[in-house]
C-alpha cells in the first residue's frame, strides 16, 4: 500500500508541476530564466529503475524515496520563505539533459543523484544542493541570507 501511494504521489506532484504556468516561464527551451530561484530536476525512469535494483530490499528503497521527497519539499519551502523563487518540479533531464544559466551551462544528465535541486541567481555560477537533508547551510551560503527565515512545515 505504501508503495502504492508514493508512486501515487510522485506521479500527481510531475503532472501538476507540468500545469503550472510559472514553471514553464522559469525554464524555456533549456535556458533558465529568472533572478533568483531553486527548482529540481527529475531523473530519468531508467535512472530509478536501477536504483531500486541496487537495494536488496524494496521496502529500503521506496523509504528512501519517500524521506527524498520530504526533504526536496522542506527544500522549496525553504527558499520561498527566504524570498527565493521555487519550484519543486521545474524541468527533467530527458527534456534538458544541459541547462543554460546566463553564461553557464549544467549538464545534469551526468549528474549521479537521485535528487537534482539547482539553485541559481542571475550573474553566479548555479549550484547544485550537495545535502539535500541540510540545505539550508549551503542555501544561505550561496544567497548570502544571514538572517533565514525558518518555514512552518505540517509533519
Amino acid at each position: 500500500m505504501f508503495r502504492i501511494a508514493l508512486a501515487f504521489m510522485l506521479a500527481m506532484l510531475m503532472l501538476c508541476a507540468e500545469e503550472d504556468e510559472e514553471l514553464k516561464s522559469a525554464i524555456q527551451k533549456c535556458k533558465v530564466i529568472c533572478d533568483k530561484c531553486g527548482f529540481y530536476v527529475s531523473q530519468t525512469g531508467n535512472y530509478f529503475d536501477k536504483l531500486k535494483a541496487l537495494n536488496e530490499n524494496e521496502d529500503d528503497y521506496y523509504t528512501a524515496m519517500d524521506d527524498w521527497v520530504y526533504y526536496l519539499y522542506n527544500t522549496e519551502e525553504y527558499l520561498k520563505v527566504n524570498g527565493v523563487n521555487a519550484n519543486f518540479y521545474a524541468s527533467s533531464v530527458e527534456k534538458c539533459p544541459t541547462l543554460i544559466f546566463g553564461d553557464y551551462s549544467l549538464e545534469v544528465s551526468k549528474i549521479d543523484s537521485p535528487f537534482v535541486f539547482i539553485i541559481y541567481q542571475e550573474g553566479k555560477m548555479p549550484h547544485i544542493i550537495e545535502d539535500i537533508v541540510m540545505s539550508e547551510y549551503e542555501i544561505n551560503a550561496y544567497f548570502n541570507i544571514s538572517k533565514p527565515k525558518i518555514p512552518k512545515i505540517n509533519e
